[in-house]
Order: C-alpha cells, then sequence, then structure tokens
C-alpha cells in the first residue's frame, strides 16, 4: 500500500490544523500546507461582494493540490469540505448567486474525478455552542449550527474513503501518550503499516 493521504475535516475551531499535525507527526507523513486565500480578508470585510472570488480560489487550490498531490499526506480542510460545506452555505445564505454557485459545482464536479481519494478522512465532531464559545464571536451560533447540518450530509452522503469521528472536545494532544494513541487509531482506520 501507497503512503496515504488523510484529510482532516471539522467545522471553525475544531482544531483541524492542531489534529492534522499530530497525525502526520506521529504517522510520518507531510502535512499539506494551507494555502492563504488573497481575498480572505475582502470577504471578511464584504461577504456578498467576495464570496464568490473566495470560493473560487479555495477550489482552485484544491484543485492544485490534489493534482500536485504525490506520496502521502495530511491535509486539513479539504475540496470536499470547501465545496459541500461553505460554497453550499453560502449558496443558501445567498451570499452567491445561483449562477455563481452553478460555476463553483461545475468546476468541482469536472475536477473531482482527476483528484487522488483520500484514504481515510478524519472528522472532528464538536457541538455548535463549544465552536462558538472557542471563536469568540468571530461565528455566530446560528452559523456554526447551519455549518454543523452541512457537515453531517457530507458524512451521510461520503463513499470515498472510510471514516474516523472523534470528539474534538475529548482530544487531548498535550501528551505524547495521546498523540501516539490518536496516530494509532489513524493508521488503523486508514490500514496502514
Amino acid at each position: 500500500m501507497s503512503a496515504p493521504l488523510i484529510i482532516v475535516s471539522g467545522s471553525i475551531g475544531a482544531g483541524k490544523q492542531a489534529v492534522a499535525a499530530a497525525i502526520a507527526g506521529e504517522l510520518g507523513l507531510a502535512q499539506a500546507a494551507a494555502a492563504e486565500n488573497p481575498y480572505l480578508g475582502a470577504y471578511l470585510a464584504d461577504p456578498p461582494s467576495w464570496a464568490f472570488h473566495l470560493q473560487m480560489q479555495f477550489l482552485v487550490d484544491g484543485i492544485r493540490s490534489g493534482l500536485n498531490r504525490t506520496g502521502g499526506s495530511v491535509q486539513a480542510r479539504s475540496i470536499h469540505e470547501d465545496f459541500h460545506v461553505f460554497c453550499a452555505q453560502q449558496a443558501a445564505d445567498g451570499l452567491l448567486s445561483p449562477d455563481e454557485a452553478a460555476t463553483l459545482s461545475g468546476l468541482y464536479w469536472a475536477a473531482s474525478p482527476l483528484l487522488r481519494a483520500p484514504d481515510l478522512l478524519v472528522h472532528l465532531d464538536c457541538p455548535a455552542e463549544a465552536l462558538a464559545a472557542r471563536a469568540g464571536g468571530e461565528a455566530s451560533l446560528e452559523y456554526l449550527q447551519a455549518l454543523e447540518g452541512r457537515y453531517q450530509a457530507l458524512l451521510d452522503g461520503w463513499v470515498a474513503s472510510p471514516v474516523l469521528r472523534l470528539d474534538a472536545a475529548a482530544l487531548d494532544l498535550t501528551s505524547t501518550e495521546a498523540a501516539e494513541e490518536l496516530g494509532a487509531r489513524v493508521a488503523a482506520a486508514a490500514q496502514t503499516p
């Protein structure tokens, strides 16, 4: 078996980057670097004007990353999460016009067959209320609850790989033993040596 591709998903503030780093360290895999989205600042200042640009850039970065991926790695927030959770929510919130949503959908579905399927999806479950407390007002409880529903829909329809669901609130990555245990659980779920 070749080195696995593991993707880590979870809502805003669930700890995707920390978990991805711990998994990468324990399994000796590269951690895929998250690309900086040049539209994020403009989007945060004016979401209706910049939502399409933001999501297009996330999808293009996801495609580029997927096409250039060789060997095993761990990636926090995949193109699948960007499309099925964030694009879908922005369309539902009216931040993307129907034509913009259709363009993003066309790009995602055209590119998806070209990308390597992950060997494992690690999803971090965390109640919206806990995430809202962690976010300190940066994301509303209502928005986080809407995302929670989108994540559940993504997981319900996920067939690309096995899914390992972890309770993000119960994860303790501060000890070597906990990180090793996480690595062992992920390795077993991904069927890695």
